[in-house]
């Protein structure tokens, strides 16, 4: 007995160039996905959350530093100058930062002794 094959328009419509696999992710599957983004989202948060808090921190305690080292470099011009006291000393140190700090303490430095002979 002779087996009949079927023709490609049969096994077309017997289905059996139709794909089984899915073509999308089944809802489960899906939320399961959604759920581990969304703690990671979480997470890349909290973190991005703690490097600016320590960026502040660091920003903070090095403003701190640049206070104290501008304080200490005025307190030492005026005790190097004879100007502890003097009635001018706060106008001298204004305009010499004004002048010269977006450049440095050395051209504050400059500038504070350039304008030293106005006052003295």
């Amino acid at each position: 007995m002779a087996k009949t094959q079927k023709s490609v328009r049969e096994r077309l419509e017997a289905g059996e160039f139709r794909n089984k696999v899915p073509y999308l992710l089944d809802e489960e599957v899906k939320n399961a996905y959604n759920q581990d983004i969304a703690e990671l989202e979480a997470q890349l948060s909290a973190i991005k959350e703690r490097k600016k808090e320590h960026e502040r921190s660091v920003r903070a305690e090095h403003n701190d530093e640049q206070y104290l080292l501008t304080a200490e470099l005025r307190r030492s011009l005026e005790e190097e100058f004879s100007m502890v006291g003097h009635p001018k000393a706060e106008l001298l140190w204004e305009k010499a930062w004004e002048e010269g700090h977006s450049s440095g303490y050395d051209e504050v430095v400059n500038c504070y002794e350039e304008l030293l002979d106005l006052v003295k």
